[in-house]
């Protein structure tokens, strides 16, 4: 087992340190990293479809560090000297959080310093003293260094799209947004004051900000995940509007955490939950249902389906969970049935040894681009019958890591219809529950792409639902000399096909046709006057209109009337 995780590193090793351009530091400590990664046995035997392929930023609190490792095991970056607390250059004091940011600029939330800071991460470099890193690496910054005013022990931040940053100031009992100058936008929680009452808030750790504008807070000390927000466009303040464990009861039944340290909500309207003094991170859908576990509830441990103190969890976009496993000196990469296919940290083992972790509180992957994604099936403004005629809904999705999108989620009207985690992306559209029923009428269809960092995209398509058969009318009776044109005047009603395709056929008393032509799409609800040549011998006949509409239902019933060819 030794040897080919040896030969699979290297050849790992090899192919990244030999890109044009690489800086030699990286190469360098891509070379260390096969060291490392022999000493951490576990860190890269995988199977490649599963095993984490970009590079992961880990936070090692007891360390005093941020550090960048590839999925090789080597250490690439890192901000905070080693095993130091302090508040200088290259210096912090047990951090919490990162998030590599889109300009990629770094955001470290350094706790025991009470602030959160942005470093420019390309100043690193190993062969500098202080790694490269000044106080001008610090580009932005929120909190009184060393002191606990603005923030006291703030656990997680967030950058968000605008630009502002999502803060948990966990030793001040708020979670706030603030803007790039410095000012609180948003606030949830009664500043310095505990609680358990509407707008309280007792010891969060985590916050995660949802793309409707609510967060989702990890209230440790009361025992809960919430969601909060504005329950309508009315409301002027942020309620609870979803809740999952019992107010201020720890516990291991349904409903009740213990001392919960993180959380965040997924695409599905799922959430990924570390419950920390249950030793065990749990997902959980709307209806409180547990319908994922990896942990033994309220046993801590190292072995096989074991955890002790996991502080954080993280869904990656093909499905694994990312866990800073604390309490075990490690963070692990946990397939769904349980497998562990990527670790890095050596169990159990504390210290600033290479390859060694202490304390981790956080885990996440270097990735700040998200997949690219488009609809193949249907096209925007499509019109369909389905369920009539069977659709499958078919997306196209690709990624920088080279890997691929790990999950495509489908949903219509915003509500979820169902994933597909391989290419080529696919779902039917059924109605059938769970999925809704499909009414008649336009649906706002859209489609999501993760990366396997949990970056995403959207793409959408507006799609015209019809199942109704467009009916015709023909009230006039037709009559002209053969070769010469007539006025056929005529009605199509079709509630959601604006056009419908009519075609015009003379037929014999036997039924046999004896002239057809196309009239090509016409306007529905009103009625229609068309010019028509008179192509059939000289006689007495009936004529027949028929018509399909834009999803192609054809006529609920023909219509007919005398024509007269003379």
């Amino acid at each position: 087992m030794l040897a080919r995780t040896a030969r699979h590193l290297s050849a790992g090793t090899r192919r990244r340190g030999s890109a044009p351009g690489e800086p030699a530091s990286r190469r360098l400590a891509l070379a260390i990293g096969l060291i490392v990664a022999l000493i951490v046995l576990s860190a890269s035997i995988a199977a490649p479809a599963h095993a984490i392929t970009v590079d992961g930023l880990i936070v090692d609190t007891g360390n005093h560090r941020v550090i960048e490792v590839t999925a090789e095991g080597a250490i690439v970056w890192q901000y905070g000297t080693t095993g130091v607390a302090g508040a200088g250059a290259d210096q912090l004091s047990s951090p919490a959080g990162a998030q590599r940011l889109a300009n990629g600029d770094t955001l470290i939330v350094d706790t025991g310093n009470h602030r959160v800071i942005a470093v420019r991460t390309s100043d690193y470099d190993p062969l500098k003293p202080g790694n490269g890193f000044t106080s001008g690496s610090i580009v932005w910054q929120y909190g009184t260094t060393g002191v606990p005013d603005t923030l006291v022990l703030p656990s997680c931040a967030q950058r968000l799209g605008n630009g502002d940053t999502l803060i948990v100031d966990g030793g001040q009992q708020r979670v706030i947004e603030v803007t790039a100058g410095g000012a609180v936008a948003w606030q949830y929680g009664t500043t310095a004051q505990p609680g358990t009452d509407e707008g309280f808030l007792n010891t969060p750790t985590t916050a995660q900000r949802l793309s409707n504008g609510h967060t989702v807070i990890a209230d440790t000390g009361n025992q809960r995940v919430i969601e909060v927000g504005k329950i309508d466009i009315a409301a002027t303040v942020d309620t609870v509007l979803w809740q999952y464990g019992t107010t201020a009861e720890p516990g291991t039944d349904t409903d009740h955490l213990t001392l919960p340290m993180s959380a965040q909500r997924l695409g599905n309207g799922d959430t990924v939950i570390a419950d920390t003094g249950n030793q065990r991170v749990i997902e959980v859908n709307l209806s409180k249902v547990t319908v994922w576990s990896y942990g033994t509830p309220g046993i801590a441990g190292s072995g096989p389906g074991q955890l002790a103190g996991p502080r954080n969890a993280l869904r990656l976009g093909n499905g694994d969970t990312l866990i800073a496993d604390s309490g075990s000196q490690r963070v692990i990469e946990i397939l769904s049935p349980g497998w562990i296919p990527w670790q890095y940290g050596v169990t159990n083992v504390a210290g600033t040894a290479l390859g060694c972790l202490d304390d981790p509180h956080g885990a996440t992957l270097v990735d700040a681009q998200p997949p690219a994604v488009q609809w193949v099936v249907p096209l925007d403004g499509a019109y369909v019958r389905t369920p009539l005629t069977p659709l499958t809904l078919k997306a196209e999705a690709s990624d920088n890591s080279g890997v691929g999108v790990g999950m495509v989620e489908f949903y219509d009207n915003a509500v979820f219809l169902g994933y597909d985690k391989t290419a080529p992306f696919e779902l039917g559209w059924t109605g059938v529950p769970p999925q809704p029923a499909i009414a008649n009428g336009s649906h706002y269809l859209e489609v999501v792409a993760y990366d396997e960092a949990g970056n995403t995209s959207v793409a959408a398509a507006t799609v015209h639902v019809d199942r109704v058969k467009p009916r015709l009318s023909a009230p006039y009776s037709l009559s002209g000399r053969r070769y010469t044109s007539v006025t056929l005047r005529f009605t199509v009603k079709d509630a959601w096909s604006p056009t419908a395709r009519i075609t015009f056929k003379v037929r014999r008393s036997n039924g046999a046709v004896a002239q057809s032509t196309s009239l090509g799409k016409r306007a529905t609800g009103s009625l229609q006057s068309v010019k028509v040549k008179l192509t059939a011998p000289r006689g007495t006949y009936r004529y027949y209109l028929y018509a399909k509409d834009l999803a192609g239902n054809t006529q609920y019933r023909v219509a007919s009337n005398q024509i007269t060819v003379r």
